[in-house]
């Protein structure tokens, strides 16, 4: 290692970066602890992806790396880490993760662009940032359109950041309900087998949901505007012969759609509604079709889901927005973005035959 910088983590860089750690937030030992905690694992990750070794002593830290250019990089993210935690933002490992290589491929001291005020959801628990420019992209289409598809593989935020939105709606009164579908097929499975009643059978399928409700809402909040029919939880099928008027609709796993069942959906739509419509085309679990070909052998074809029909019809409507995540916008655990690009590359051994599912 070739050069050193040291940084150290208290009230006067605090102030440097523009927080006053009297009005409120988390204390700097709090703020110091919650960047260098084991789950997060700022001090591997670094290492991993800059090569660059982090110590920490006290509230001294020190950063060797092989060039001037590297050690700064580390020390802008560690300071964009503390800066976070001093405001009492949540730090974790994937978005540590995801500052680090971030700010690693940025030339030096290259200013991150800002993805503005309008990609902040406001909410009463505390505001919701679009993290990367795609999401921006969701948020900005969710205020401007009607009915807006969102596309793109899982950890994009597209359930996420749709709940959040309707949230806000219906804390701002805009809406009257807040109704979320999900077609009653996932991974193959259809939700029949499940016990009980209805909302016994579809609860386990909507645990993303719920998590977002009881985040932002709050558990009892949820169960009593459930119990009220504010929010309601269905299986796409019951929303058969509705007009959904000042509501906020969201349709989740939309890739198991049948192109008739999301015509049935859209059309839904009343006065003074917003819909979003959320999946992931490439991870259908609708049946596979079969036929025979001209030599009498048994072909197994995808049928084509209701996702891809709204994708490829309605892009170019008025009040209708289309957004496509990449795996760029990735933002779960940061393995996710690898394994998505990466899985459907490789090839199966020359004596495997296509699994028909």
């Amino acid at each position: 290692m070739s050069h050193r910088e040291q940084l150290v983590l208290n009230v006067d860089l605090a102030e440097s970066l523009g927080i006053d750690v009297r009005q409120g937030g988390a204390s700097i030992a709090t703020a110091m602890a919650t960047v260098f905690a084991l789950d997060v694992d700022i001090v591997r990750t670094v290492k991993r992806h800059t090569g660059a070794l982090v110590a920490v002593r006290g509230d001294v830290v020190r950063i060797d790396a092989d060039t001037p250019e590297k050690a700064a990089r580390v020390r802008d993210t560690i300071e964009r880490l503390f800066h976070d935690a001093c405001l009492g933002k949540e730090v974790t490992f994937e978005g540590a993760w995801h500052m680090i290589t971030e700010t690693t491929r940025s030339p030096l001291h290259e200013a991150q662009p800002s993805l503005g005020s309008d990609a902040t959801i406001p909410l009463k628990r505390g505001a919701i940032e679009a993290q990367t420019a795609g999401q921006a992209t969701y948020l900005a289409s969710l205020r401007a359109n009607v009915i807006t598809v969102a596309v793109g593989p899982a950890g994009t935020g597209k359930t996420y950041l749709g709940m959040c939105h309707g949230i806000q709606l219906l804390e701002e009164r805009r809406v009257e309900r807040l109704i979320v579908a999900r077609p009653a097929l996932e991974a193959g499975e259809r939700i029949g087998f499940l016990p009980g009643a209805i909302e016994d059978k579809m609860d386990p399928w909507l645990m993303p949901v719920f998590d977002v409700l009881h985040a932002h809402l709050g558990r009892q909040r949820t169960d009593r505007l459930r119990a009220e029919g504010v929010i309601e939880l269905a299986p796409l099928a019951f929303m058969r012969g509705r007009t959904l008027r000042r509501a906020f609709v969201l349709l989740d796993e939309a890739q198991n759609t049948t192109p008739a069942q999301m015509k049935m959906f859209l059309t839904r739509i009343g006065h003074g509604s917003v819909m979003v419509v959320t999946g992931d085309p490439d991870q259908s679990d609708l049946p596979m079709l079969s036929h025979r070909d001209a030599s009498g052998n048994r072909r197994f074809v995808a049928p084509e889901n209701g996702l891809s029909r709204a994708v490829s019809r309605l892009h170019d409507l008025e009040s209708i927005g289309v957004v496509t995540f990449t795996t760029a916008d990735v933002r779960r655990h940061p393995l996710i973005g690898g394994i998505l690009t990466n899985w459907d590359r490789k090839e199966p051994p020359s004596n495997a035959l296509p699994h028909p599912d």
